[in-house]
């Protein structure tokens, strides 16, 4: 995979144990912090992926339904139902 300038990771969390999403979830933020951006796509571990993130995109098939910071996509519930498997 050689030096990726912006890694895309498709729901990195499906059907891992939560310990191991706990111990991925540790690498990503050490990504983070050393200034590695990367995309995650995410339906279910929310709670974790929003630990990780600094902006939130929601899309559909009609194109971009919210986006924002965490918080305030956390304020948003109807997307929650809508949108996400939570």
């Amino acid at each position: 995979m050689g030096n990726p300038e912006l890694p895309l990771l498709d729901e990195p969390f499906e059907s891992l144990a939560l310990v191991l999403i706990d111990d991925l979830a540790d690498i990503f933020l050490k990504l983070k912090r050393i200034g590695m951006t990367m995309l995650l796509t995410e339906q279910q571990h929310m709670d974790v992926t929003l630990e990780l993130v600094d902006k939130v995109y929601v899309l559909d098939r009609r194109g971009i339904k919210y986006h924002g910071d965490t918080d305030g996509f956390r304020g948003r519930k109807q997307f929650h139902k809508k949108y996400l498997a939570v």
